[in-house]
């Protein structure tokens, strides 16, 4: 019999099992998406549900009340956004002005630099009717079409996530009787590591995103920038994604403002002051906050933002970050996958909380093996 190189193997059966998993992630998304979206919903809803237990609350009743607060609040926010983006749309004919006198400003550049002949004309219309057949109408229609989708599937994922609650408070005794006690407590283990994790992240990137949201309200407001509601919302959202998030929150109120503003030093002055906020949360408060809760490897990060990004879309990009996290986690719990969890993380000779965190794991092979012996 032939003998076969294990590690090869073994390499090729992760290859394997990735695009597998991947085709299935794509072809399922329609699906897969409005659950994991209502996932990451739940982890929101569920401090509501402990302090309204803690207020002896019956279960249900609190599911059900925390469920419908988190829907009204967001049918309240898509409701204001919808009357910005309604007073964006009016005042587009407005813009479309200021647009082509800019346009016109750089025919001159371009005249003088020999860009363009004498006599040409440069229009914002030329710019749109440059871009490929249909790029425009096919990036409008899929935009809609992304929106109409999450707004239909909003039904779904509120069945979802109640649902999800009913099933918690069940699902130890079931993993119980499923496993026995001692395989029991490994798996609860580690549930209950990756629900603490993906929690204190998700709980704290809200709590960054509503500061840094919030305060870029306050500057937008005081430089008069139009829509100022509308662009903190995207930042509260946009802050969701690592990296790119901020970038793009900080760029187009930027644009907006050089298109309101006729000062082009008021509209880089709020484009300093937002970098300045972004930056200076992003990088040191949040750190901060975190801990090393998160311990992801940044390049980790934006792969993982590229992949999820490339395969599901936004929802990929916002639920990226997580996943990754929960991964880890459970590599972290097997000692053969112990290596990797090393590898996926953001340490550097690992400091003590990692070392106690890593021989207590160890600690917990040990007793189980003890056990099966």
């Amino acid at each position: 019999m032939p003998k076969w190189n294990a590690p090869l193997l073994n390499i090729a059966l992760v290859i394997g099992i990735g695009v597998l998993s991947t085709v299935i992630l794509s072809s399922t998304a329609s699906v897969l998406q409005p659950f994991a979206i209502s996932v990451f919903f739940v982890y929101l809803v569920f401090p509501l549900v402990r302090i309204l237990s803690r207020h002896r609350c019956p279960k249900l009743v609190a599911y059900i009340i925390a469920t419908t607060t988190f829907f009204i609040a967001l049918y309240v926010l898509g409701y204001m956004m919808a009357l910005n983006l309604q007073t964006f749309v009016e005042q587009i004919p407005m813009y479309a002005v200021k647009i082509n006198a800019a346009f016109a400003y750089l025919e001159q550049i371009s005249e003088r630099w020999g860009v363009l002949d004498s006599g040409e004309t440069l229009t914002f219309r030329d710019l749109v009717m440059a871009l490929p057949e249909g790029a425009l109408a096919n990036w409008i229609g899929d935009s809609t079409t992304s929106f109409m989708n999450f707004a239909g599937n909003l039904v779904l994922i509120a069945f979802f996530m109640l649902f999800i609650l009913l099933e918690v408070e069940r699902l130890p005794e079931r993993i119980q009787l499923a496993y026995g006690l001692t395989r029991a407590r490994v798996v609860t283990d580690l549930i209950q590591d990756i629900n603490k994790s993906v929690e204190q992240y998700i709980i704290l990137k809200v709590v960054v995103s509503l500061v840094t949201a919030v305060l870029s309200i306050i500057v937008m407001a005081s430089f008069g920038l139009n829509l100022f509601f509308l662009w903190g919302v995207l930042v509260f959202v946009l802050n969701f994604i690592p990296y790119f998030g901020s970038i793009v929150a900080t760029v187009l109120p930027t644009l907006m403002a050089l298109l309101q503003f006729d000062s082009g030093w008021s509209a880089l002055g709020l484009g300093a002051l937002l970098t300045l906020l972004q930056n200076g949360i992003g990088n040191v408060l949040e750190p901060a906050w975190q801990g090393r809760n998160l311990n992801l490897s940044p390049l980790l990060i934006l792969v993982a933002l590229t992949f999820w990004g490339w395969l599901w879309g936004v929802v990929g990009m916002l639920l990226a970050v997580p996943i990754m996290v929960s991964i880890r986690i459970v590599f972290e719990h097997f000692p053969t996958l112990r290596p990797y969890a090393i590898l996926m993380s953001n340490a550097s000779g690992l400091d003590n909380a990692e070392h106690k965190r890593i021989e207590e794991l160890q600690q917990k092979d040990q007793r189980r093996r003890f056990t099966r012996e």
